[in-house]
């Protein structure tokens, strides 16, 4: 328990311990300030020696009224006897030949009644000094780490590859007063060690013990000597908590401002270094002596640098959470530790706004869970991932943190976000069939647990939200690309196909026009991209739909035909209950100007320059057809026939004039200035023309049935006989 320097015995204390060892059968210290022999010359607690063993000292956070908190002092479980091995093998990787060092040491030890400090100890032949170390800690209630730095700082045994037999002998300074030799019936590492601890917990005066120690007491200002040389002066220290005072009591000196700025090295003459070096061994091995870190927090504290690394010290105690399976919050200066119960490891994360995120989404009591690892981050577009319990974060400067949820995280992570990029919105569940959908950058993830998840692209994913899972179901296939008939996407879901190109995005659920469409070549062929729903349960169980080049309609009896879009206009203006459907693809002539013509089950259409129209089945048709259509003398339509007139004959508007019909006489063209005087008279009284115009000069006569009409072109006049 020295200092640095011999200190002088306080006797009363030591016969009033010393009785108390000899009821507990251990040694325990007989004054706050015990000597010591030095190793290599020196004394551990010495700066010499300490400098000897380390390089550098972070004494910035040394506190002389709180050197280490009672959380961290009294915490028994920071290590298991095999971490205790490991650690101290690490510290010593092989030993001067002839010396055992303390990683290889065994002791025989002695079992002990428990009693108001310390539980039963359980002796044993030949224990290992990591198991005796971890058996007393767990006994006494002390931080193994704890006694690990005591053995240190007073007998240099961890990192001592050459270490005394004294040095075993004496190894935490137990029995050994100022003013004389160290009493040999406490020698021995086990008696050491026990006793030690044993001691610690008897400085806080424990429940079945006299309130001896009180002289230290925590909450109280005392004044605290830098040095046994009573003319270096004392400062007024509060002590905060009882294992300062526990320090105290073992070791009675401050460090200096010298002592202070030498680190691991030697002060000035007023100098004492015990609990310097305390805190100095503790901070470097194990980190804070403020906050006490769980070995899972502490490990990856460790990995992430300690407290020269991302996260800096500890800055707070750790915090526990209940929800989502319950675990721990440990805060550092700059950034966070969680670890959730039982979990393989902890994960921690710098200060950024990934954190900012996570801790404004809840944390781990919100939907995002506890964090199962560490953020990935340089992604495309400056993005990161990460993992939680309920899914995969991914975030970006653009979108902030939004929570995946697994299934639909499998997708991402197979895409990757350069070809998607990054959650915009949380996901939507609870759709139909136990669906979800998530929007991104570029692009929608649709799930369903039959179906899986499967990226939509922008283009299709906007007709899915419009028309909604329930009519589209989900996707079963990636979205593929045809570069035919200027570009579009198609993709397969459950509910039929979504197809989208610059005419339009259109779902085409399965059945009889999805397999037309296959058949005739799908947007690659003649029928181009869809451009709008099908329209089927029409008359005689027919369909329509629009595409790019046109509008296909269908019946079980004609099949699937494209209509022109000229045509269609037409179709549709008068309907499949007049025309029926399209029995064969249009026709185009070139007489008169060209025009085209689609024969229909129930008629025809017929468009051209002079228009649309359409003509239904019968003599009319028949007799326009046998006339030569519109590339015949009776020109392309330009009005729809009017038909059922006087002698059940039509007339109908065409390019070259006007159309008269009848049984009786046939088809016969009409000149326009003819017509007009036809059309003032009417059918009833000319009847329909029986012959062909016929023109002499400036004069144009027809005869009809009921007399002859004459045009004169050159004075305008018009005769009818």
């Amino acid at each position: 328990m020295w200092s640095g320097v011999r200190a002088p015995s306080r006797v009363k204390l030591s016969v009033l311990m010393i009785v108390a060892a000899i009821v507990v059968g251990v040694s325990v210290p007989a004054s706050a300030g015990a000597s010591q022999p030095t190793t290599a010359g020196l004394s551990v607690e010495q700066g010499g020696a300490a400098a000897a063993v380390q390089t550098a000292a972070d004494l910035s956070g040394f506190a002389a009224g709180s050197i280490i908190e009672d959380d961290v002092f009294f915490n028994r479980g920071t290590m298991t006897e095999a971490q205790i091995q490991s650690f101290l093998q690490a510290k010593v990787t092989s030993c001067r030949a002839g010396y055992t060092c303390l990683k290889d040491y065994y002791d025989t030890t002695r079992s002990i009644a428990g009693d108001a400090m310390c539980g039963a100890y359980a002796g044993g032949t030949r224990e290992r000094a990591s198991r005796i170390i971890y058996k007393v800690a767990q006994a006494c209630g002390i931080n193994p780490q704890v006694l690990v730095v005591m053995l240190q700082k007073e007998q240099g045994l961890v990192t001592s590859t050459a270490p005394s037999s004294y040095a075993y002998r004496a190894a935490m300074g137990q029995g050994c007063p100022d003013t004389a030799a160290c009493d040999t019936r406490y020698y021995g590492f086990f008696n050491q060690v026990f006793g030690g601890a044993w001691q610690l917990k008897r400085y806080a005066n424990p429940p079945g013990t006299s309130q001896f120690f009180t002289w230290y007491a925590p909450g109280k200002t005392w004044n605290v000597l830098y040095h046994p040389n009573s003319g270096c002066g004392t400062s007024k220290v509060t002590i905060q908590n009882q294992a300062t005072a526990n320090l105290y009591y073992y070791t009675p000196y401050q460090p200096n401002a010298a002592a202070l700025r030498a680190g691991y090295g030697t002060g000035d003459s007023c100098s004492s270094y015990g609990n310097r070096n305390f805190y100095n061994y503790f901070t470097d091995w194990f980190g804070s002596t403020r906050y006490n870190l769980r070995p899972a927090v502490d490990a990856e504290w460790e990995r992430l640098g300690g407290s020269d690394g991302v996260l800096g010290s500890p800055s707070a105690r750790e915090v526990r959470i209940a929800a989502n399976g319950g675990g721990y919050l440990q805060a550092f200066q700059k950034g966070t530790i969680w670890w959730k119960d039982g979990a393989a490891r902890a994960v921690g994360i710098a200060t950024s706004a990934l954190r900012v995120d996570y801790f404004n989404s809840g944390g781990p009591a919100g939907p995002w869970g506890w964090l199962t690892s560490e953020p990935r981050c340089g992604l495309i577009d400056d993005g990161c991932l990460l993992i939680a319990q309920h899914g995969t974060v991914g975030h970006s400067t653009a979108t902030g943190s939004v929570l995946i949820p697994p299934a639909l995280a499998v997708e991402w992570n197979r895409v990757g976000a350069a070809a998607v990029g990054y959650p915009t919105q949380a996901a939507r569940c609870g759709m139909v069939d136990g669906g979800c959908l998530m929007p991104f950058q570029r692009g929608t993830v649709g799930y369903s647990p039959a179906s899986g998840a499967m990226t939509i692209t922008p283009d299709l994913a906007q007709a899915w939200n419009r028309l909604g899972a329930t009519i589209v179901g989900y996707p079963v296939a990636p979205a593929t690309f045809v570069d035919a008939n200027g570009g579009g996407s198609m993709q397969e879901f459950t509910r039929g196909t979504l197809w989208a190109s610059p005419v339009g995005a259109v779902h085409m659920a399965p059945g009889v026009m999805a397999s037309q469409y296959a058949t005739a070549g799908g947007p690659a062929g003649a029928w181009g991209w869809p451009a709008g729903s099908p329209r089927c349960g029409m008359v005689g169980d027919g369909c329509l739909m629009v595409f790019q080049h046109g509008t296909v309609g269908y019946s079980p009896a004609s099949g699937a035909v494209l209509v022109p879009a000229a045509g269609a206009a037409v179709w549709n203006r008068v309907g499949a209950q007049a025309l029926g459907y399209p029995k064969s693809a249009a026709t185009a002539s070139a007489g008169n100007g060209g025009g085209v013509t689609q024969d229909f089950t129930a008629g025809a259409v017929v468009t051209s320059p002079s228009g649309a129209v359409a003509l239904r089945s019968g003599a009319f048709l028949e007799a326009y057809r046998a006339a030569g259509g519109g590339g015949g003398a009776l020109g392309w339509p330009a009005s729809d026939p009017r038909c059922g007139m006087v002698r059940d004959g039509c007339l109908m508007v065409s390019q070259l004039g006007t159309i008269g019909y009848s049984p009786a006489t046939g088809a016969r063209l009409i000149p326009a200035p003819i017509a007009k005087e036809w059309n003032r008279l009417g059918a009833v009284r000319l009847g329909y023309p029986t012959a062909a115009a016929t023109t002499t000069g400036t004069l144009i006569s027809q005869v009809f049935q009921s007399g002859t009409v004459t045009y004169d072109s050159a004075t305008g006049r018009t005769t009818v006989r």
